[in-house]
């Protein structure tokens, strides 16, 4: 291999894993609430927060909920995928249109550049009386429940204010997202979450996804090569510097 085109080699591999490593594996991603916010099996206080996939590699589309000030874990809840046609260039969170004087509640979640987001599944009795007080259908169960680890997301519907479910489609249209937004921050990947609040997001085995997959109780190895692609880019850069010097000093 010629020097240049070692080097060229070096500046590409170097290239390649830089952005990519600064993407959150689990789309780690901080939003700052100034009023209450509903979410499934919970209200969250005004504060910041910081929401994340549970199994990043996966598409069960568990969402874990923490505190930024304590690490305190306010909670864990199912979701599915829901399209749009744009890429947003921005994370946001789009809340449901809830009554004057009482909490918004999250409807989809949107990671920044990514036109599938997620469409969150409330607990049947949070999802009849949102229904009910936001005059529009909410994704839910047809199952009786009431706590987010209750859910079965095999037997999906969406009810509406009279209590009448639909079906939900597994493939939904490009619709521009509805609702009032909530733009996020994305989360440095050097964010420290402690092991337990980790291995608090593991949920009892439930059967999610239209697709009727197992959601596992253990973490998936997060570990990825981008650190020996970089040091492999980083030596190669070393070496095509070297050989250039040592030409020049030859000449």
């Amino acid at each position: 291999m010629s020097k240049k085109s070692m080097l060229l080699a070096a500046l590409s591999v170097c290239w390649l894993a830089a952005p990519a490593s600064a993407q959150p594996l689990d789309r780690r991603t901080f939003y700052t609430f100034k009023t209450p916010v509903e979410m499934p099996g919970a209200t969250l206080p005004p504060g910041k927060y910081l929401f994340r996939f549970v199994n990043p590699d996966s598409s069960s589309g568990v969402i874990q909920v923490l505190s930024d000030a304590d690490k305190k874990v306010w909670g864990t809840f199912f979701t599915i995928p829901t399209q749009r046609p744009d890429l947003p260039d921005k994370p946001e969170i789009r809340f449901m249109e809830t009554p004057a004087g009482t909490p918004r509640a999250i409807k989809t979640m949107w990671y920044i550049g990514e036109r599938t987001g997620r469409e969150v599944l409330y607990p049947r009795e949070q999802a009849l009386r949102l229904a009910k007080a936001t005059k529009e259908p909410v994704l839910t169960t047809r199952t009786a429940s009431a706590a987010s680890t209750e859910t079965k997301t095999e037997d999906m519907s969406r009810v509406s204010p009279a209590g009448q479910d639909t079906a939900v489609a597994e493939n939904t249209a490009q619709n521009a997202p509805s609702g009032v937004a909530e733009p996020g921050e994305t989360a440095p990947q050097s964010y420290s979450i402690p092991p337990q609040q980790m291995a608090s997001a593991s949920q009892p085995s439930q059967t999610v996804g239209t697709g009727g997959r197992q959601a596992r109780t253990r973490l998936p190895r997060t570990a990825s090569n981008l650190p020996l692609i970089g040091l492999i880019g980083f030596s190669l850069l070393g070496a095509g510097v070297g050989l250039l010097a040592l030409g020049k000093a030859r000449a």
